[in-house]
């Protein structure tokens, strides 16, 4: 049974989605379906450590960020082409390497 508390909730995180999308529409210039698509392949594919990954890269680059700041492009808040490059770089090579193993297993099970 879905209450008033419930409903409310849903509609708080649909919002905040709608937002992160609307931003890395305007500071990206992606259309709605790229947009989607990187909330997607980072939410999925960006594990745990992902923003000292990101902080190291930066810091090669003679870019200084916290990890913070990569948490807050992450989530649409914070405009950087730079680190929102390195966050999609990661999830994208996450997946391949997911890609790989899940194929491996298969293969295994076969």
């Amino acid at each position: 049974m879905e209450t008033k508390v419930n409903k409310n909730e849903d509609d708080g995180n649909s919002d905040v989605q709608r937002r992160r999308l609307k931003n890395f529409q305007e500071h990206y210039l992606l259309t709605q379906e790229e947009a989607q698509s990187a909330v997607t392949l980072m939410d999925t594919y960006l594990s745990r450590g992902y923003t000292k990954e990101i902080v190291a890269i930066a810091l090669k680059n003679d870019i200084r960020v916290t990890r913070q700041i990569v948490r807050l492009v992450k989530l649409g808040k914070t405009k950087n082409l730079f680190l929102f490059g390195c966050l999609i770089e990661i999830a994208s090579e996450n997946k391949a390497k997911d890609v790989v193993t899940s194929g491996k297993i298969k293969k295994n099970l076969s």
